[in-house]
């Protein structure tokens, strides 16, 4: 339910106001919330689970030192990173706008700002 912009062009300078403000701020905080919790959880889960599929150990592999010879660390590494940050980015592009719908402190115009 996308429409367009009603008014034609050159479009007016809409100022923000003090409650734009404070929604802003609301969903900077949400949103960093999102994201660090997201990380908190997805970074021991995929360590976890990268070492099962590498069949070693957990704590064994996370003291050993980073060198290139050390092909499973660096595939654990990988792979935990890889998975976290995409959880991260998912969360962020995908469930954060949501959270902000419904706690009502959504931007409308979102979608259909120039």
């Amino acid at each position: 339910i996308i429409h367009g912009v009603p008014v034609p062009p050159p479009y007016p300078i809409l100022w923000p106001t003090f409650h734009q403000y404070g929604q802003t701020l609301l969903r900077v905080v949400i949103g960093g919330v999102i994201g660090v919790a997201t990380r908190a959880v997805f970074k021991p889960l995929s360590y976890l689970t990268a070492c099962y599929i590498l069949e070693t150990d957990t704590h064994t592999l996370r003291r050993q030192e980073y060198h290139v010879r050390n092909k499973k660390k660096l595939a654990a590494d990988l792979f935990y990173k890889f998975l976290t940050y995409m959880a991260i980015g998912f969360n962020v592009c995908f469930v954060a706008p949501v959270v902000f719908r419904v706690l009502g402190c959504e931007r409308p115009s979102f979608y259909t700002e120039l």
